[in-house]
Order: structure tokens, then sequence, then C-alpha cells
């Protein structure tokens, strides 16, 4: 009986987290939705641009695509397959667009995504908390991402159950999943390398022969996904280093960080420091929330997972309108803010999430309708 209880408790507290999960995506289309009234503009194209335009070359055409513009060439194969491959194959089972096929992955894939990103808090921590963090997680600013044909929130969610399964030392599941979020964006690396660390800690501890040679097994699948696509474009251009060439050309280079201080240079010596320090504050949030992470004693695999997103949010270069999406998929960073909401008064709590809110989606709905790439 008490094994029956705890599964309806479970149930249920999951189902308040896609409730609450629905009601963030919902509110932050219908704002979108009024905005673009108010200003006279077609909603609907804001769906059918960018990224979403380069997935659905993939899924019609396949890889081979190039776009020339302004004195360089940019290719399709800088995109991993994953995403518009599911594109097309439901595009095909319901006769849906490529786009709109997208569209439909990336909203299920926010509700599988929440319902993994509270069950791996919830291992972790409290209840309570896992629901804050799935509150949090869907307001960021970077929400609007979710209901786009973008491969950010298929990839969230693939994490989030490697993550899980990761916790639970399945490591044979969760290596299936790191394959999978290898194969849908190149920032894969970073699931496969927690996991890996975990994985290597573990084998430390065992003594077995058999679990050693299990363990090593996962090592290597691990990193499948993501180096299986970049020895296929290395094969295909006769060049080991083809992936890397490609991205030149979009400018999203290794770099140390140099084009990002750079840019934040760029709004301090135009003479407008308000912009400058207000980046610079929010660049500071993602090292303090780490910080607090560690602080916390988070499991190594969150605490290396956050650790490298951030990482290459700030070394490589490219539009930086867009690298608030690279950090999407670190809901651990948002774990410590949650468990001290628990512990606070319910005004204070209140009071957090509502200016949250406001804030989050707010600016969700500003970049969407902004003439930039999202």
């Amino acid at each position: 009986m008490l094994a029956i209880k705890s599964r309806i408790l479970s149930s249920r507290k999951i189902l308040t987290a896609l409730l609450i999960y629905e009601v963030i995506r919902i509110s932050n289309f219908l704002l979108f939705y009024f905005y673009m009234g108010l200003h006279h503009r077609n909603w609907q194209k804001v769906f059918y641009r960018w990224d979403s335009e380069w997935y659905k070359s993939i899924a019609q055409y396949g890889y081979g695509h190039v776009v020339h513009s302004r004195g360089r060439t940019l290719s399709s194969e800088t995109f991993f397959p994953l995403f518009p491959y599911f594109e097309k194959a439901i595009g095909k089972l319901f006769g849906f667009s490529y786009i709109d096929s997208g569209i439909v992955i990336s909203l299920m894939a926010g509700f599988i995504a929440a319902i993994m990103i509270y069950k791996s808090v919830e291992i972790i921590s409290s209840p309570k908390a896992a629901l804050i963090t799935v509150a949090l997680w869907g307001l960021l600013p970077v929400g609007y991402v979710q209901m786009l044909a973008y491969s950010e929130t298929l990839f969230v969610a693939l994490c989030a159950f490697a993550l899980y399964f990761s916790l639970k030392k399945n490591f044979f599941v969760a290596s299936l999943f790191c394959i999978l979020a290898g194969l849908t964006r190149p920032s894969g690396l970073a699931v496969a390398l927690a996991v890996s660390i975990s994985v290597v800690i573990q084998w430390r501890k065992s003594s077995d022969a058999r679990m050693q040679l299990k363990d090593l097994v996962v090592l290597i699948l691990l990193p499948l996904g993501w180096l299986g696509f970049l020895i296929y474009l290395a094969i295909k251009h006769h060049n080991p280093f083809a992936y890397f060439e490609l991205q030149k050309d979009w400018k999203n280079g290794f770099d140390f960080g140099r084009a990002f201080l750079e840019w934040i240079w760029h709004y301090f010596s135009a003479g407008n420091p308000l912009i400058g320090t207000g980046i610079l504050i929010a660049s500071a949030i993602p090292f303090f929330l780490l910080r607090a992470s560690i602080r916390t004693k988070q499991p190594v695999e969150f605490l290396v997972f956050s650790g490298f997103l951030i990482f290459i949010s700030f070394t490589t270069q490219g539009y930086f309108g867009s690298k608030p999406r690279y950090l999407m998929p670190a809901y651990p960073l948002l774990i410590p803010l949650s468990v001290w909401l628990t512990e606070t008064s319910r005004f204070k709590r209140g009071l957090f999430v509502v200016i949250f809110a406001v804030i989050g989606l707010t600016t969700s709905v500003l970049a969407l309708a902004g003439n930039g790439p999202p």
C-alpha cells in the first residue's frame, strides 16, 4: 500500500510540474501574440525563419545546402542531424510541413524535459525544489526557443534523460541518451563528458572486473553521437577538421572569449556603458550559480555539465544575441536558487517568482519578436 501511495503522490507531482510548464508556455505565447497584434505584425512569420529554415532544408533536401552571405559561405553541415531527421519523419507520418513538425517536436520535447528535470532534481533535493526548478527553467528569458522549430528543447530533454540515468547509476542507458544528444547539438559533448566523469569515479570504486569492462564499453559509447557526425563530415570532405572549418565560416570558432570581450568593450567604447554593464552583470549570473552549485555539493554530473556549457558559451565566437540558448540546458544551475526559495517565506517566494516571471516572459517576447536571430 505504501508503494502504491508513493507512486500516486509521485504521479501527481509530475502532473503538477507539467501543468506549471504548460501554463508558462501558453502565457508566453499569448503575450507574444498580443504584442505582435498591437504592433500590427504577422506573428506566424516569426516561426518560419533563421535556424528553422536551415533545419527545414536538411529535412527536405539533406545536407549540402549553402548560402553565400556578406562574403561568407554558410553550409547546413554545421547543423547536427537528429532534429531535422525527426522533422522529416514526423512530416511524412502526419503530413505536416517540416517547420510545423519541428514546432511539434519542440513542444513535446518541452513537456518531456519538464518531467525529466523534475525527476532528476527530485533525486538530489526535494519535490518542492524540483517543481520550482521546472518553473524557473520554463520562465527563462530564452524560454521562447521552446516554441520554435529549433533543436535546443529536444537537446534539453535528451540531456535530462542522460543525467537522470547517470544519477541512478544506469550508465548504459545514460550513454544511449548521450549518443542521441551528441547527434542533436555540438554541445552534446558536455553531457557525454559529464557522464564520463561519473563513470570513471564509479569504475575506480569498483573491484568487479565485469563491471569495469561494462564501464569501459560505456565510456566508448558516450561520445559516439557527437564524434560520429564529425567523422562523417571528415570522410565526406577528406579533411579531419572539416566540421571546424565549416564552423569558421559561421564565425562560431573557439577563441578563449576574445570575441565576447570585444563585444562588451564595443558598448563601453561607443558610449553605451549602461548596456555594457548590464551585459557584464548578466554574464556573471551563471558563474555565481555554478559557485553555489559547487558549494551545495551537487553531483559531479551536474557540475561538469553546467560548467562545460558555461565554458563554451563564453569562449566561442558567434552572434552573441543567441548565446543564452547555449545555457538553456544547464538547468542544474537553477537548483541552488530553487532550494533557497523552498526555505524562504511564502511571500518572498511568491514575490521572487512573480518578478522572475515578468522579466523572463517580457524578455522572451521581445527577443522572439525582434529582427535579429533568436
